[in-house]
């Protein structure tokens, strides 16, 4: 009982959840109470009281979400350029995270609902964002995510015209010597197998719209495949065509501004149906950032296929 409660009450300590079976905070539908030892069977109809708030949780912050795609185990959300996915650090506030609390917190109980974020997505870069509402659920995604078994497909603008029309990069990636940035030269620190494919879907002359289908999850991994292969995504703060850092370790003047790099499509089975699921999220932006280069007004770009 004590750890199928700790599954499901995820925000709530192990000791006070197994405090509360105890005590009798925890009964059958009949009444009787159940301990913390008692093993859960199918079948079994439980009431939980809860005295105490949560041990933890995310501060919730009502700011706009667009949600792709929701169900009783999982919320997918189309995360804008210019927040990052959790709290980290200093940072604990104005993050993805907070912001699907306060959703989770209209659907339940505050901090009843945790969200469980499986994947990450660098602070400028838009797109898909998924998260799971249960520990099964997480449990069987993040699996899928191990095993490699997700379909990632991105959508980046970037620099000079890409030749030639399709390929593969499958340059292993560690971190660089002089900085926590990554790099796929010989120098790279504990570098990981990565592989991205690419495909050109639009040529606008001085940058190039592809898009890339992830094999890997490395840090940092389309944008420093592109700029090894000599076409930085538009805007990269960092890196630069030829291997290299635009700006030396630490002194990029904005890092935080957008890159022309959008999480497109996110491909995995449902982990309790086990239904082939495609969340797609058209650029909303990025479409703007395409214009320019067309010299025309907002038209978006192909469809990504």
């Amino acid at each position: 009982m004590d750890t199928f409660l700790h599954k499901h009450f995820r925000n709530h300590s192990p000791a006070r959840l197994s405090r509360t079976a105890t005590t009798g905070g925890v009964t059958l539908d009949d009444g009787t109470p159940v301990g913390p030892r008692r093993r859960v069977t199918e079948g079994d109809v439980l009431l939980v009281r809860l005295a105490d708030p949560p041990d933890w949780d995310e501060e919730a912050e009502d700011e706009p979400l667009d949600v792709l795609l929701e169900d009783p185990w999982l919320l997918a959300v189309r995360k804008p350029p210019g927040v990052i996915c959790h709290p980290t650090g200093a940072t604990t506030r104005g993050t993805m995270l907070n912001r699907i609390q306060a959703h989770l917190d209209r659907q339940a109980p505050r901090g009843l609902l945790s969200p469980g974020i499986v994947h990450r997505l660098d602070g400028a870069t838009s797109g898909v964002l998924l998260t799971c509402k249960t520990a099964d659920a997480h449990a069987g995604v993040c699996l899928q995510f191990e095993n490699r078994e997700t379909g990632k497909a991105y959508l980046a603008l970037v620099e000079g015209d890409l030749r030639p029309d399709a390929g593969r990069c499958e340059r292993p990636i560690g971190k660089r010597r002089d900085s926590a940035l990554m790099t796929c030269g010989p120098d790279a620190r504990g570098p990981k197998p990565a592989r991205t494919d690419w495909r050109v879907l639009l040529r606008l002359g001085d940058a190039t719209l592809v898009r890339c289908d992830l094999h890997t999850g490395r840090n940092h991994q389309i944008r420093v495949h592109l700029a090894a292969l000599g076409h930085p995504v538009l805007g990269d703060a960092f890196y630069a065509a030829d291997g290299g850092l635009k700006w030396p370790p630490g002194e990029c003047p904005n890092p935080a501004r957008r890159h022309a790099l959008h999480a497109a499509e996110l491909s995995f089975r449902h982990p309790i149906t086990g239904t082939p699921l495609t969340v797609r999220c058209p650029p909303t932006d990025f479409d703007a950032l395409l214009a320019e280069r067309r010299g025309s007004s907002p038209a978006g770009p192909p469809p990504v296929a």
